[in-house]
């Protein structure tokens, strides 16, 4: 993984898919931000994830 699994400080997702949402909440390092830009119609959040991981999830 590009990441080497220590994860990353913030994340900014602008696709807006299922893939992209496991993506972006698999590479945050806990107590990192996850960015969303706009408003993903049909993408799943995995919100235990990011929950337990104490991930910040912004949408503008």
């Amino acid at each position: 993984m590009l990441v080497k699994n220590v994860g990353v400080d913030g994340v900014l997702e602008c696709v807006g898919t299922d893939e992209s949402m496991k993506t972006a909440a698999g590479i945050a390092r806990p107590g990192s931000s996850i960015g969303v830009v706009g408003h993903p119609a049909h993408a799943e959040v995995p919100y235990a994830e990011i929950f337990f991981k104490n991930v910040t999830l912004r949408e503008s």
